[in-house]
């Protein structure tokens, strides 16, 4: 059984939004894992490290595959996913800072993956209404 186009194309968007998101969820992890276990860094600065690859990623894969964006406004939504993702950024850090103190750093990836998980669903809603929405051009 095949969908509809048009019910298609509305359960496109957040299909796309989950792998664009899954795979700078992965990026984000490997570099934090990657800080901790063979760089010793803090877990804190890990995720900072990991934050800033899977904003790369998340913006390219959301501009031009989620939310097909791809416009004369590039500077613009790149200015708002950075100021969606740093706030997601600014939950996810603190959230995680008060598992880490709470629970200790031996469970680190685990509390990550808690934190990241409750932040993601707002990102999707403040990209797709906000950062991404599109816009009529005016000449």
């Amino acid at each position: 059984m095949r969908l509809p186009e048009r019910d298609w194309q509305r359960a496109r968007q957040p299909l796309l939004f989950i792998a664009v998101g899954v795979a700078a969820a992965l990026c984000h992890f490997l570099l934090l894992t990657l800080c901790v276990a063979r760089l010793h860094m803090t877990p804190l600065w890990g995720n900072f490290i990991g934050f800033c690859g899977a904003f790369l990623l998340s913006f390219g894969g959301h501009r031009y595959l989620t939310f097909q964006a791809a416009s004369a406004r590039a500077l613009r939504q790149m200015l708002r996913w950075a100021a969606v993702s740093l706030a997601g950024f600014a939950a996810n850090q603190s959230l995680f800072a008060v598992l880490l103190a709470w629970f200790g750093a031996a469970h680190y990836r685990l509390w990550w993956l808690l934190v990241t998980l409750t932040v993601a669903a707002a990102t999707f809603i403040i990209g797709k209404y906000w950062a991404f929405r599109h816009e009529k051009i005016n000449h």
